[in-house]
């Protein structure tokens, strides 16, 4: 493997890149033991660590597949912990020798080799799946940059078929990654394809195919996935992909422009470096090389700013850094881009050191000699493993203090719970059976909310909820996530027991009648609307559907993200609201019914920040 890092293959600089590359493995690998903690996000990384028998596409449906535990391992499971630190050692191993061999095209092993060690320890602590996008942009650039490189017609084959595979598990760890390994992937066909004509472009294409098909089958079937559930989840996770910008972009109160500024600094300058090279390369090459730059960069951006807070941005700096990496290598030494290079390191390394506005974050290199202790005592002692578990149990149980007397309706029974908390689940040893967008933030488009709204209806007459009060994320109304869902614990479930901040629903016979239209009426943006009284003992909706967009701000949309979101303010307080599930329609009125799940609603007033179609729709309660 160093001998890809080394042209002259000698003993002492071959033990250099070795030497680098397990100091790098040293400080990059161990995590530390990481154990259940109470929170919204620890909850859905549990679940990901924890979901057994639950099938993906029926059952269950995320951001994160079932291999998400790779990207957020947690000691519940000793075999997937060590399967986690297995594909650690893997990805980061990758990292550093496809830099290090991009930078030896030109630099020598004892310059390129500590660059990438500092590099790749600072970038770390990033997701595994981003890492290995940033890995797979940089080779697929590598090899589309230097069309020098001798390869056999079999090679080629070899290399994109694993491309393929490599890009079937990813998309079953977090499904929008896996997409970005699948463009680069067919970047990575266009570029081969310079071994032959329209033949060899068809062969190439279809040993990636082949690959990729190959490996979605074996790993899902290595997480015990049925296969027939497959193309639900691939749909389920299509809709999860495309609604994300839309329903949780979000800008954070106060985030600082200056990210914006060096994210756009930062593009120009991979762009200005790669420009030059591609004066000596055919047309096809050129425009090879042009669209992994924008395939990679724009997912980066997309991935980093749609939801803008320094824990997302890492992502497109980990990504145009390793782009750049791969691009610095074609410099000759004291040129301008070298120069470059040599001061992005520095200051790389000044922000891991310093972390003054938060780009770079890796983990501690002084804490890695515990981390590992750690990690092994897991791995080795089944009886540590089960004191740090039970441990995290009792803080658990401790934080979220569900009712002895609620507790005992419960523990025989199938349980859902929201509205995002199902980390109780694994608490107290409950039977979890969720709706399948289980954190109901995340069913933000009308078939994910259908989804969930189909399962509550359809679930057994022993189902229960179990819902907790939560501080609403993003401004939001909990009320109007997942609006279907929400009419369906309305009409399907009754309240039997309350205490605390939890309250339990129970399956019940269908309390709603036949939905009444007022009609449809056009409102303009920020023109206060009357909510018209219902009759005594009917829940009321508000159906509205924004205008639509022109067609560069849909397309600014779709290639950036949304920057601006749509509000709507109900009796004086303001509430985001998605564009996608608002057609769907959301409780504005709620009587006070017998045993209702909902405290009751009687909104006033509604003022839209968007023009659109309004619709009022009341159903009768018994």
């Amino acid at each position: 493997m160093l001998q890809l890092c080394d042209s002259t293959r000698t003993t002492p600089r071959r033990l250099v890149g070795l030497s680098f590359l397990i100091a790098t493995l040293l400080f990059s690998v161990p995590l530390g033991g990481p154990v259940p903690v109470p929170g919204l996000d620890p909850s859905w990384r549990l679940a990901m660590n924890t979901f057994e028998d639950l099938q993906f596409g029926r059952d269950i449906l995320f951001t994160y597949g079932p291999w998400g535990f790779l990207d957020h391992p947690m000691i519940t499971d000793r075999s997937m912990f060590a399967v986690a630190l297995l594909a650690r050692v893997c990805v980061i191993t990758a990292l550093w020798v496809v830099s290090t061999r991009s930078l030896t095209r030109v630099w020598p092993l004892w310059v390129a080799a500590p660059v990438t060690t500092a590099f790749v320890v600072l970038v770390s602590a990033s997701e595994l799946s981003a890492l290995t996008v940033a890995i797979t942009a940089q080779y697929v650039l590598f090899h589309a940059l230097d069309p020098k490189i001798s390869e056999r017609p079999r090679t080629g084959l070899i290399r994109v078929a694993c491309l393929g595979a490599l890009a079937a598990v990813v998309i079953q760890v977090k499904f929008s990654n896996g997409i970005a390994l699948c463009a680069l992937t067919a970047l990575a066909v266009l570029t081969t394809t310079r071994l032959g004509g329209l033949r060899r472009f068809v062969t190439v294409g279809a040993s990636a195919a082949g690959g990729f098909v190959a490996m979605m089958c074996v790993a899902w079937l290595a997480r015990g996935q049925s296969l027939s559930h497959l193309g639900a989840w691939v749909r389920g996770s299509l809709d999860l992909t495309s609604g994300y910008p839309e329903a949780m972009g979000f800008e954070f109160p106060d985030a600082p422009a200056r990210p914006y500024v060096v994210a756009v600094l930062l593009g120009l300058l991979v762009l200005a470096a790669a420009v030059p090279g591609l004066r000596h390369l055919p047309r096809r090459l050129q425009v090879g090389v042009l669209l992994v730059l924008g395939v990679a960069g724009g997912f980066a951006f997309k991935s980093a700013f749609t939801r803008h807070d320094p824990i997302h941005e890492v992502v497109y700096f980990v990504i145009l850094i390793s782009l750049f990496v791969g691009i610095v290598g074609t410099s000759r030494w004291g040129s301008w881009l070298a120069a470059t290079g040599a001061a992005l390191t520095a200051a790389s390394l000044v922000a891991a050191l310093t972390d003054p506005i938060g780009i770079l974050t890796g983990p501690d290199p002084a804490g890695a000699a515990d981390r590992w202790r750690t990690d092994l005592d897991v791995l080795t002692s089944a009886e540590h493993q089960t004191d740090r578990l039970e441990a995290a149990r009792a803080a658990m149980i401790a934080s979220h203090q569900l009712p002895p007397s609620l507790l005992e309706k419960v523990q025989d029974k199938p349980v859902s719970i929201e509205p995002s908390e199902a980390s109780t689940a694994w608490a107290y040893g409950l039977d979890w059976r969720p709706a399948p967008v289980f954190q109901l933030y995340s069913a933000y488009t009308p078939a994910l909310d259908g989804l969930n709204a189909a399962a509550m209806r359809e679930a057994p007459a022993r189902q229960r909820v179990l819902r907790h009060a939560a501080v609403p994320i993003d401004g939001r109304n909990p009320l109007w996530d997942s609006p279907r869902y929400q009419l369906a614990l309305s009409c399907h479930y009754r309240v039997t027991h309350a205490e605390g901040i939890w309250t339990l629903l129970a399956k019940s016979r269908n309390r709603c009648g036949t939905p009444e239209s007022s009609g449809e009426s056009h409102v303009s943006a920020g023109t206060p609307v009357e909510v018209p009284v219902p009759p005594a003992g009917h829940l009321q909706l508000v159906r509205f559907t924004p205008d639509p967009p022109s067609a560069s701000v849909h397309l600014g949309r779709a290639l950036v993200k949304p920057f601006t979101h749509m509000f709507v303010t109900a009796d004086g307080v303001p509430y985001q609201l998605s564009r996608e599930s608002s057609p769907s329609g959301v409780l504005v009125t709620y009587p006070a019914v017998a045993q209702g799940v909902h405290a009751p609603l009687d909104i006033r007033t509604l003022v839209f920040s968007e023009s659109g179609t309004l619709e009022f729709v009341s159903i009768p309660t018994e």
